[in-house]
């Protein structure tokens, strides 16, 4: 539903912030969960949120990142094709 996509943004945007505040994604992603979950849930959900991302880290590669822009761009493509765009 629509307020999956608002949670999805809010983080996606609160962690896009921690590269220019230097605030780690914990401190900025509960504040942002917190708006729209209760704040157990949202303390887990930036918890597992900052474990994942931890580990995701150290695997990333210039390749990878190129992939996954690829993709990205060919879903949006296929988006502005179909009209849902």
């Amino acid at each position: 539903s629509m307020s999956y996509i608002v949670i999805c943004t809010v983080a996606c945007l609160a962690s896009g912030l921690t590269f220019l505040s230097g605030f780690g994604l914990g401190t900025l992603l509960l504040p942002a969960l917190a708006l729209f979950l209760p704040v157990e849930q949202a303390v887990a959900a930036a918890f597992a949120g900052a474990v994942v991302g931890k580990r995701v880290l150290r695997s990333v590669t210039m390749e990878g990142i190129r992939h996954l822009v690829a993709g990205l761009l060919v879903i949006v493509g296929l988006g502005l094709v179909a009209g849902l765009l």
